[in-house]
């Protein structure tokens, strides 16, 4: 004996089964007339509208991400480019003292041992090095000084850079008079520059612009002023420079010391120009 039922709502649906069993289908499918039989059973759908939404907003923003590829490659076979690449290298203003010579010294020999010049004698001349060993100064020690004092110093200073200079008159600097040794430190000017203290100075080039390391001080005979010359590099220019010390009649100075500075400044020369460069093949008149 079979028993058969049927539910006619929209949220459920009976199947007939043997007497004595009863199986509901939920779903939205109704009962199918037209056979006599149900409808294939179909899952349920549990997905939210708002669920859906975002699965559309997710394919357009996908999209556009798919098309880049396509896009760039496209791109990369219609355009070219011409590029030109550059490097740089900064020059340096470096000078060094290649020869130097004491032309004239009048002084006493204090210890009458027949020398004046050398370390614990009279005039102490002592080199300072750079940081690569090549000279680029003096420390000069007179001891004792008196009235009618000279000193005739000749140096001659090349350019060893790799740009070109102007060289400057020299920046003069004399102390205050002190009782006791003083260092080599840096000090302040003198505000008065005494009468008793004289200093001169002179610079020659070559007669010939375009000598290049020619180191003999003998062949720098032509008179010039500061940066009256522009000095290449592997140039060179002779410095002479004289001390006269006139103290007759100061007799106040003795059993002092002082000190004095020159420093001669170097430094960049302006740039020249230079044009109508061109390849054989590219270039144009």
């Amino acid at each position: 004996m079979e028993l058969t039922l049927r539910a006619t709502g929209a949220c459920s649906r009976l199947v007939s089964l043997p007497c004595g069993h009863v199986k509901i289908f939920a779903g939205l499918s109704g009962y199918g007339a037209a056979n006599g039989r149900l409808n294939p059973v179909q899952k349920p759908n549990w997905r939210k509208e708002s669920d859906k939404k975002m699965n559309k907003k997710l394919v357009v923003l996908l999209i556009p991400l798919l098309l880049l590829p396509l896009v760039a490659f496209g791109y990369a076979h219609w355009t070219d480019s011409v590029t030109k690449k550059y490097k740089f290298h900064f020059g340096k203003v470096e000078v060094e003292v290649v020869k130097w010579h004491v032309d004239a010294c009048t002084t006493w020999d204090n210890d009458s041992d027949g020398v004046v010049f050398g370390e614990f004698e009279e005039v102490w001349v002592k080199e300072v090095y750079g940081a690569d060993g090549q000279c680029i100064g003096f420390e000069i020690l007179c001891n004792p000084v008196g009235p009618g004092f000279v000193l005739n110093f000749t140096m001659l200073i090349h350019n060893k850079g790799r740009l070109p200079v102007e060289v400057y008159a020299p920046i003069l600097k004399l102390s205050n008079l002190t009782d006791t040794d003083p260092c080599w430190t840096d000090f302040t000017n003198m505000t008065t520059w005494p009468s008793w203290f004289i200093y001169t100075y002179k610079y020659y080039a070559h007669p010939d612009t375009a000598v290049h390391n020619d180191f003999n001080a003998n062949d720098y005979t032509f008179p010039i002023e500061p940066t009256g010359r522009v000095y290449e590099p592997s140039q060179c220019i002779k410095i002479t420079q004289k001390i006269y010390l006139p103290v007759q009649g100061y007799p106040e100075l003795q059993c002092h010391w002082f000190k004095f500075f020159v420093e001669i400044p170097i430094r960049n020369a302006n740039p020249s120009t230079y044009s109508s460069y061109k390849n054989e093949t590219r270039g144009w008149p």
